[in-house]
């Protein structure tokens, strides 16, 4: 072998070596980030009282629902994107069911920068029948052009209002406007819009995405949600009492 061959060598092998530490090394950061991140959650739920899951888990009902808001030609989750969570906190908060979830969406082909992250608090009331197809978007969102694209949906605003209509976009069923939207209720999302990205009503299910992720928030921030909650409820008449 002649020398240029030789060095030529020793170069691709050098080449190799450091790809290869770099690839590593990104690996292992990301297993340092993830810990942490998890240790982070789990600390969360001891403080809230809800119980912590620290695995890796499809949500393929989520995906239903958030990829088409993503992208308004797909109808749910493909072989190609797919919608997983790593950290989960369940746990009953003030008579309702509450499930916490970090939840992204994967480009299979790329693996990142990621489609989406955030985080997402389903909140359940049991027994009262919530404004179906209600929805509160941030006028900042990635979400909103799905949103616009959802036919059972219709765009209304608040014109007597400019804070709130400057930062959010409200949606409802044709011919319903959403009268849910309070005084009161449009004042707790104007001053909580940096945490939050969008809310859905659908069924007796609050689905709520924020775009704060950290765990030592998330009380704050769950006190947010519930106050939400609240509001919803108490404009809406119980199951029973229309069965009655």
């Amino acid at each position: 072998m002649g020398v240029e061959e030789s060095s030529g060598a020793m170069l691709g092998i050098a080449y190799a070596v450091v790809f290869l530490a770099t690839f590593l090394a990104g690996d292992i950061a990301g297993l340092m980030i993830e810990a942490r991140t998890t240790r982070h959650w789990r600390g969360a739920a001891e403080k809230m009282g809800m119980d912590f899951y620290g695995r890796r888990t499809r949500w393929p009902a989520l995906s239903q629902f958030l990829v088409p808001k993503l992208f308004p030609f797909m109808q749910g989750e493909s072989p190609f994107l797919y919608g997983e969570s790593l950290n989960t906190l369940r746990g009953a908060v003030q008579g309702f069911e509450v499930t916490i979830a970090d939840f992204a969406v994967w480009n299979y082909h790329v693996r990142g920068p990621l489609v989406f992250r955030g985080v997402v608090c389903v909140v359940r009331a049991a027994g009262v029948d919530l404004p179906d197809q209600t929805a509160l978007v941030k006028a900042s969102s990635i979400f909103l052009h799905g949103f616009r694209w959802s036919r059972p949906l219709r765009e209304y605003t608040f014109s007597h209002d400019a804070d709130f209509t400057r930062l959010y976009v409200s949606f409802g069923q044709p011919g319903s406007p959403p009268w849910i939207f309070t005084p009161d209720l449009r004042q707790i999302c104007v001053k909580h819009h940096y945490e939050m990205d969008f809310f859905f009503v659908t069924g007796n299910d609050l689905i709520l995405v924020w775009t704060d992720h950290n765990p030592e928030r998330f009380p704050a921030i769950l006190n947010t949600t519930m106050r939400i909650m609240t509001s919803l409820v108490e404009g809406a008449p119980r199951i029973s009492q229309q069965a009655s």
